[in-house]
């Protein structure tokens, strides 16, 4: 916890803090939160030079006197800037309550990255098939340690012929944003709240492999901007349909479960590619 008075930019890529000699590298996120509280377009800074850049930032981090900033730091560099308000959710306290909830040999799947951890614990033994699909729920928890996603424990469905993942848009169990820790203390009733409703989508599910689609890429198109994907993104998804192809919602979901799979993904990507597949589930009627 700094009071602002106390750092000083020397451009929109470092910062330092007086009297100690420490200088911090920004990372993107930083900036862009560090962007957003001064009032400053972040745009705007990264095409100005550098000492204009110094200039602009000083000047407004100036106003906020001797305001707290929560900063997240890893070794020299600053991940995050928040306000007091934040209460830190970290990937320790979430792990720390799964080990003690799964028993010890329970086979996870997960990606981490800087800014985000996914985390997919399937349970076999509630296994469903949808036609020919063998389907098999789990909990999904997602966490941030920087804000760019809120906590989360929601359903989350396997699909064991090919391992697509899907998180479960009508399943949140729990989600807070990182203001208060109290979603951590009930943690074993978060759990069955998760396992109950489990089987819910097993209709929906049924009903997206009976709805045809006319154009499928037009479709996969439709739902990409819908959802905030980028033109790249949706091209990973086409990408993904011409592995599988089908003219029914079921094929237009999958492609965009199997489009997470990607390696070359970011966690925040990969997430969003299964939370899509879980929202066009969701719109099923």
């Amino acid at each position: 916890m700094f009071p602002a008075s106390r750092l000083e930019f020397e451009d929109f890529d470092h910062v330092s803090e007086k009297g100690s000699g420490n200088v911090y590298k920004m990372m993107s996120l930083a900036k862009r939160l560090i962007s957003q509280r001064l009032r400053l377009p972040a745009d705007y800074l990264g095409r100005c030079p550098r000492d204009l850049q110094a200039r602009n930032l000083n000047y407004w981090l100036s106003t906020l006197g001797d305001a707290p900033l929560f900063c997240r730091i890893k070794d020299q560099s600053i991940r995050a800037f928040f306000t007091r308000r934040y209460k830190p959710i970290d990937h320790t306290d979430v792990m720390e309550r799964v080990v003690d909830a799964f028993p010890p040999h329970t086979r996870v799947e997960f990606k981490i990255s800087n800014e985000m951890l996914l985390l997919n614990i399937p349970d076999h033994s509630m296994m469903f098939k949808v036609l020919h699909d063998r389907m098999v729920p789990g909990c999904h928890f997602s966490n941030s340690e920087v804000g760019l996603v809120a906590y989360s424990c929601s359903v989350f469905y396997q699909r064991l012929i090919c391992t697509n993942g899907l998180i479960s848009a009508d399943t949140i169990a729990v989600k807070t944003r990182h203001i208060k820790r109290n979603a951590l203390d009930d943690f074993h009733a978060t759990m069955e709240k998760v396992r109950r409703p489990a089987m819910a989508q097993e209709g929906k599910m049924r009903l997206s492999i009976e709805s045809k689609v006319d154009d499928p890429k037009a479709s996969i198109m439709t739902f990409g901007r819908r959802f905030g994907h980028t033109l790249e993104e949706i091209q990973e998804v086409h990408s993904a349909w011409d592995q599988e192809p089908g003219s029914t919602l079921w094929a237009v979901i999958q492609a965009f479960t199997y489009a997470a799979k990607g390696t070359h993904l970011s966690a925040e990507q990969a997430y969003r590619f299964q939370r899509t597949g879980g929202m066009i589930l969701s719109l099923v009627r």
